[in-house]
């Protein structure tokens, strides 16, 4: 048996594994960060309880280093906009700044079915923002 004929459909399977994640990056840095009049620690604090209180999971957590990490999950106020077969995470990354406390937040969507091409059909990028723009406020609201 030609070896190059198992390995090809087990590496596509493979690849479409990794590919099949979408991104909220296509929206705009300045979409995805909020500077906070507020101190660091406080913001760091802010930042934790309100993806706490959306139901994530936070996997690392490093006020030293201004990391935050939520494990995915499909639990969320965000799961309307995705189908069943969608999970989510968000990532922080917190900088202190002359003006108060610099939050940049990412939120991945990962596909967990099997081929969709990496896209979520039901996500739009308006939908993306308002959720962004949703969380910043439940951050300002926890400050």
């Amino acid at each position: 048996m030609d070896i190059t004929k198992v390995s090809l459909p087990i590496f596509m399977l493979s690849l479409l594994t990794f590919v099949s994640c979408a991104t909220s990056q296509s929206v705009s840095a300045d979409t995805r960060t909020r500077t906070f009049n507020a101190d660091y620690n406080k913001t760091f604090q802010a930042v934790a309880q309100t993806l706490s209180n959306e139901g994530y999971t936070l996997d690392f957590s490093d006020p030293k280093s201004g990391v935050i990490n939520t494990d995915y999950q499909a639990g969320s106020a965000f799961k309307s906009l995705l189908s069943n077969n969608e999970e989510i995470s968000v990532d922080a990354i917190l900088n202190k700044k002359n003006n108060g406390t610099q939050v940049k937040l990412r939120i991945d969507v990962e596909n967990i079915g099997p081929s969709t091409g990496g896209k979520s059909d039901d996500m739009t990028k308006t939908q993306v923002i308002n959720y962004y723009k949703n969380l910043f406020m439940k951050i300002e609201d926890n400050l």
